[in-house]
């Protein structure tokens, strides 16, 4: 019961925050508070898990199973698997050849061709980089 208390202030303490940020003049007791806490509320229930299936497929209606079975799969997820392997072949020495001459491609300067070539196959109406210049931009000059 303790939890429910400290639920509801927490809420409350949520909604006087959110009236406040909306700037919503409101009088304690008027119906724009009520109007507004009700679709609040409505919003808050729509967000909520009311239903979940665990891996078995059995139907958790509990909220204390449903938050179990999350904490266990978010846990699975992100666990470290101790039994990885590696492809250590890209180590050989039969490689090294390979590799050594992709290092001379990829560290060389890209020429102005290459350039120019990337850029015309790229597809219009997008923006490549985080500045919002288009594609089309780049292909006019």
């Amino acid at each position: 019961m303790n939890e429910k208390r400290k639920l509801d202030n927490l809420r409350d303490a949520k909604i006087k925050g959110i009236l406040l940020r909306s700037k919503a003049e409101w009088i304690e007791g008027s119906e724009n508070k009520t109007a507004f806490l009700q679709i609040y509320k409505k919003r808050v229930s729509e967000k909520n898990v009311k239903l979940l299936r665990n891996k078995e497929g059995k139907l958790l209606k509990n909220n204390k199973d449903s938050l179990t079975e999350i904490s266990h799969f978010y846990t699975n997820l992100y666990k470290t698997d101790k039994n990885i392997t590696y492809d250590n072949s890209i180590f050989d020495s039969k490689n090294n050849r390979r590799l050594d001459d992709q290092m001379e491609l990829t560290a060389s300067d890209i020429s102005e061709c290459e350039c120019k070539l990337a850029i015309q196959q790229m597809q219009n109406n997008k923006a490549p980089g985080s500045d919002g210049i288009s594609v089309e931009f780049y292909k006019l000059f």
